[in-house]
């Protein structure tokens, strides 16, 4: 036997032991994959029902805005039509006073001297 033969045995010997070392690890990588794959599924399991409440959640928060849209709209709408009335009211007042501040002004003036007149009325007479 030669010192060739003795390093091709030794390679030989050697290739096998790697070969079965890359089998063995392979194995273990692959059930390490295979425990990694069957985490991911089970955390995506529980995040279904996160994601169907999440969805419905948000469904629901669009409905709602859409009422309080729909009520901020209402309610705007009947504090413009009270707006308009009490304007309209005011300009009804403003009319009328404008209208009869001129003749009870002069009636009062009419009563005051129609007053002072029986006053001076009553005191001639009294004297």
């Amino acid at each position: 036997m030669d010192v060739t033969d003795v390093f091709l045995v030794i390679l030989l010997v050697s290739a096998s032991i790697l070969c079965w070392a890359l089998v063995f690890y392979l194995n273990r990588i692959t059930k390490s994959v295979g425990r990694i794959e069957a985490d991911i599924n089970d955390i995506s399991d529980q995040f279904k029902p996160l994601i169907v409440t999440t969805t419905d959640l948000s469904d629901k928060l669009k409905e709602n805005a859409f009422d309080v849209k729909r009520l901020i709209g209402n309610a705007q709408s009947v504090v413009d039509e009270v707006k308009y009335r009490v304007d309209s009211i005011l300009e009804i007042e403003t009319k009328v006073r404008h209208r009869l501040e001129g003749p009870i002004f002069e009636l009062t003036k009419n009563i005051s001297a129609l007053i002072n007149g029986v006053n001076a009325f009553w005191n001639a007479y009294r004297k």
